[in-house]
Order: structure tokens, then sequence, then C-alpha cells
């Protein structure tokens, strides 16, 4: 269907834009309903039609348009009854289009739409349709649009070729006014033949803007123009800069329209910094497509793999993960290796920096050589002979007698001789009277009872430990994060408790901390729970300044990959109640400890 354009002022605030092979020449403006449900104001600025594609099929769609302040710049001197025309076209119907005033439902693939201004102060329009044609109104003229670059000049033809300048004619008197009925017949018009479909040609850029003599004129440029191969995207060719007019003010696409692909260079992508800031980063690429800055990269981490893959997390299949933090000795260079499936981290956590690396195992001691075999033993020597033996000598003689001695000392008493026999033992006499019992006396006072002694017994717990599917989840985050609970325990205004925890799990470069907390009721969160180690609430991890938790596990790059255990104790005085305990723990990087196994005990002692 041809839409004609006849005795209609062009709105010369918008861009004119009418695409179609030359000379014939269309303004169109295309909306995706997938990506956006709006018409933007430069969509109106920019076009007398609209089309509207991917219009959804059930229910009923609805787009709407910028605010009545924003449609007022459209206008140039507006007043009560000035009307704005477009065409809209869309590929499914019904759509209804809303503005701040009122609504329409569109009922047809092709709608000529009308914006007529209602009031002035304040600026308001009213939507309105029209089965007529485009001539019905005529628009109030826009603003007159920027004025273009001017186009190189055409080559210069041979001087030679230049014929004299002839005289100049004297200017004849003025006509007499013609009558009414003098007027020409009307020139040919503009034809809208519908959206550019043609295939494999390429079609011109339009203009219209008002000339140097005040009339209106339409010039094409091939500066910009539209191909069709009929087997892709339709593609816009340019041959001039691409400069917008204001700087730092307008964005190449925009949320929910995006560029798929961006192909540039050899030239460098330049980037300016913060307003102010005087030198540009620079991004550019070698001839073995290796991407280099001149100025320097900064960034907190980086991860090297041989595989990348943007669809997992870590962006790469394997590799290390290259990132700075605090050590023991202070701030140093990690390493961690990138796990096969790109979806997290596995092994120890390196330090590249301050890392001497542990002794190495001693080995084990060689054996033992063999004992060599003993000599043999010599032969022993003669034995001598055994020499005679000597003569026996004479006995001497016998002396004589000598004299008598005095008398010795008398001897000592001589032993006693043994007992004699004991004699029989006699008869025992009769067993004399008992005597009367005497009178009982007094009961003595009771004593002092003494303090009872101080016991345990068992109020709530878990044995042996739970880990996995039993925990409420494995995966601590960098705040207070529910781990395990147990409960109901129903208590007194005196009842006091011990409370014991333990965690279990492997050590990653993380400082991980871990205290109680007491609710009354089931899966309470943090603001519901009161920490046991300081009886406030919230309950809050990490500490922010005082220690209140339980136990911590602090940075300790050496323990990476060991198992460690968490554990520590707290007295509770809950008062009467219903109450639940539950673990809570945080972690200075969020980080799933898969091999996590606990235990909590509620003990009573009062």
């Amino acid at each position: 269907m041809n839409f004609v354009v006849q005795n209609t002022a062009l709105n010369y605030k918008k861009l004119q834009c009418i695409l179609s092979p030359s000379p014939k020449l269309l303004s169109l403006s295309e909306i995706d309903y997938i990506y956006t449900q709006e018409i933007f104001f430069s969509n109106f600025f920019s076009s007398d039609n609209i089309n509207i594609i991917n219009v959804p099929t059930e229910g009923l769609p609805s787009m709407s348009i910028p605010s009545d302040e924003m449609l007022e710049y459209l206008f140039e001197n507006p007043t009560v009854g000035s009307v704005l025309q477009y065409i809209i076209t869309t590929d499914n119907f019904p759509l209804q289009l809303s503005s701040e005033n009122n609504s329409i439902v569109l009922n047809s693939n092709i709608t000529n739409l009308c914006i007529r201004v209602t009031s002035l102060s304040p600026f308001s329009i009213r939507l309105e349709q029209f089965s007529s044609s485009l001539s019905s109104f005529t628009g109030s003229t826009g603003m007159t649009g920027p004025t273009g670059r001017t186009g190189p000049a055409g080559i210069d033809g041979y001087s030679t070729n230049t014929g004299s300048t002839g005289y100049t004619g004297y200017t004849g008197p003025q006509g007499v006014p013609g009558y009414a009925t003098n007027t020409g017949s009307t020139g040919p018009s503009m034809s809208f033949v519908g959206p550019f479909t043609d295939t494999s040609t390429f079609a011109s850029m339009a203009l219209a803007y008002p000339n140097i003599t005040g009339s209106t004129g339409v010039y094409y440029t091939d500066n910009i123009q539209i191909y069709n191969s009929g087997t892709g995207p339709v593609e816009i060719f340019i041959s001039a800069d691409f400069v917008p007019l204001t700087n730092n003010l307008y964005s190449l696409g925009h949320t929910g329209a995006a560029w798929r692909e961006i192909f540039m260079g050899p030239g460098t992508l330049n980037i300016a910094g913060p307003e102010g800031s005087g030198t540009l980063a620079t991004l550019g690429s070698n001839i073995a497509g290796v991407a280099y800055t001149e100025f320097g990269f900064a960034t907190p981490f980086i991860n090297v793999g041989p595989t990348i893959n943007p669809t997992v997390p870590a962006g790469t299949i394997g590799g290390w993960r290259l990132t700075t933090g605090t050590g023991p000795q202070g701030i140093d260079l990690f390493a961690q290796q990138i796990s096969q499936d790109g979806l997290g981290f596995t092994g120890p956590f390196y330090s590249l920096i301050n890392n001497p690396g542990t002794t190495g195992y001693t080995g084990s001691t060689g054996y033992t050589g063999r004992t060599g075999y003993t000599g043999f033993t010599g032969p022993q020597g003669l034995q001598g002979n055994t020499g005679s033996t000597g003569y026996t000598g004479r006995t001497g003689y016998t002396g004589f007698t000598g004299p008598q001695g005095l008398q010795g000392n008398t001897g000592s008493t001589g032993f006693t001789g043994p007992q004699g026999l004991q004699g029989n033992t006699g008869s025992t006499g009769s067993t004399g009277f008992t005597g009367p019992q005497g009178l009982q006396g007094n009961t003595g006072s009771t004593g002092y009872t003494g303090p009872i002694g101080a016991g345990l017994s068992y109020s709530l717990g878990n044995s042996p430990y739970v880990s996995g599917g039993s925990l409420i989840t494995t995966t601590i985050g960098t705040t207070q994060t529910r781990v395990y609970e147990v409960g109901p325990v129903i208590t007194s205004a005196s009842t006091k408790f011990i409370i014991t925890a333990n965690s279990c799990f492997t050590a990653i470069n993380h400082e991980v901390e871990l205290t109680v907390g007491r609710a009354s009721t089931s899966g309470a969160t943090e603001a519901n729970s009161t920490n046991i180690t300081s009886n406030t609430a919230p309950l809050v991890l990490p500490a922010p300044t005082t220690c209140y938790y339980m136990a911590a596990w602090p940075v300790v790059p050496s323990a990476n990959g060991h198992s460690v255990n968490l554990n520590g104790f707290a007295i509770d005085t809950p008062g009467a109640g219903t109450f639940y305990y539950t673990i809570w723990m945080s972690s200075a990087q969020s980080y799933n400890y898969s091999t996590m196994a606990v235990s909590l005990a509620v003990l009573k002692i009062q």
C-alpha cells in the first residue's frame, strides 16, 4: 500500500531519513519489541515512519511513548491544536500505545498516528488515529536541524572551457499581479512505497532541510548507504568519520540493545580516564594477535589457562589464578590452580614471594654391606719340654716344749636348755549373771547438709559429627552463614547451659570465624538470633571490633590443603522459654568447604 503526502509541511527539527533505492526514498525507524517496550524520543525525532517488529500475538501488548514534557521539543512554536503525524507499521496487532493522558489500540498493521497539542501550560498532548490520508492535518514546522558538514569540492573543469560572461540585461518592469485562478497545477508528490526490501541493491540516504532561499529541498548523499543482501542482516556502509556533536554525552548501544561484535584496527583503542586526566589508556594488537597496552594494566587478579571458555566462572579450563593478599610477612602474590571444569579452584594456595618451601623428606638409609669372611686361624706352636723336678730337702729338728702359760679368764655362761612341756589347762569356771541394761542416752542434733556437688546432664546435640546433606550448607559466605541447628529445648528462669561447638574442614587461604546463636524459633535469621558470646542481637560475623566469637582460623598459607578443627565453648543463661541453638560461620571469601563436618552439644549445668 502506498501513502501519498500532499501539501504536508515537513518537520525540520526531525532528521528526514528516507531509505529506498534512489531516487525513491523512504524515512523509516525500526523498533524490536523483544528488546524494548518504548518508542523513544529519538525514534519520533528521526523518522515519520516507525516500524515495530516482533509484537506478541497473545494478549494486549503495550508500548509507551516519552513524557509530554519531552515531546514538546518535537514542535516549533506549538499552539493548541498543533499536530505531528506518523505512520506506525507492525508485524502483528492489536498493540496498545500509551501516553501520560490517554491510550489508543492499533488494530491494523498500518496506522496513521496523530500527536495533538491539547494544552500549552502545562504542555500536554493526546494520541489520535485516523483512517483518512495524511493530508488531513498539517503539522507545525519543526525547528531547523543543525547544518550538515560541507561535502568535498568537485573537480575543477578546464579553464579553457569557460565562456565569456554575457552582459546583464535591464530589469524589466514588474508585472501586474495575477489572478488567483492562475495558480499552476500541483507538482508531483512523494510516495511512501513501504519498507526497503530490494536485495543486492545499495540505497542512498536522503536529507530534507531548508536551502538558502528558505524553500525546502530534498538531497541525498552516498556517504551513508544501505545494503540488503537478502540472506543476512541489512548492512549500513559509512564513508565518513563517525563523530558525535557533543563530547562525552552520547552512548554507542543501549542496555538490552548491545552490539554483538566490534571490528577495528589496526589502529589503537583509546580510552579516556576520569575528567581532568590528560593520559589516554591504549589497547592494541601486534602481528600475532596478542593484545597490549602502553601504560600498564591494573587488576586484582588474573586467570591464566590453556583453554579459554567464556561460559564458566573462571573463564578458562584449568590453569592458574594469580592474585594478591596479606600473608604472614605482609602483602604477597599467590597462585592457586583452576579446576578442570572451570567452576572453581583446587589444591593449595601457593605464595610466590614469601615462600621458601618446606624441607624435603630425608632419604632412607642405605643397606649395610655384608660382613667380610674371618681369616683362617694360624697353626699353634709346639709345646716346650717340661723341666725336671728338683730334689726335696731334709726335715728340720723339733724344738723343746716351753713353760705352761697363765690361767685364762672364765668363759661365758653356756646356753639355756629348752623349756619343759606345759601342763594341762584347768577347766573354765561358770559364767556370772548379766547385769541390767543402762538407760539410753539422748540423740544428738542433726548436722548441716553439705552442698550438692557439680554435675552435667545432656540436653541437645549430635553424635557422630554431621556433614554434607545433613548440614544447612557447606558454602560459607563473607558474612554470618547458618551451618547447623539443634533444638528445641525447654528452659526455666534459672537454667544454665554450657555450649560446645566443633567444625572440621580442609583449610584454604581464608580467615574463618565460628560462633553459636540462640533463637526462639527454628530457622531464625541473624536479626532474630542472639550471639551467646556477647548475649546481643543481631548476630554479626565477622566480629566488627571486640572478638565476640567462639573460635577462629587465621590465614596460614602453609596449612592450605590440610585438615583443621575449630572448637570452642561458652556458658549461656537463656531464661525461661523454648530455644534453638545454631552454628554460624563466616569466611573472608565465599567458599564451598565441601569436606566440613560439625558437632553441637548443649549440656545443662544448672
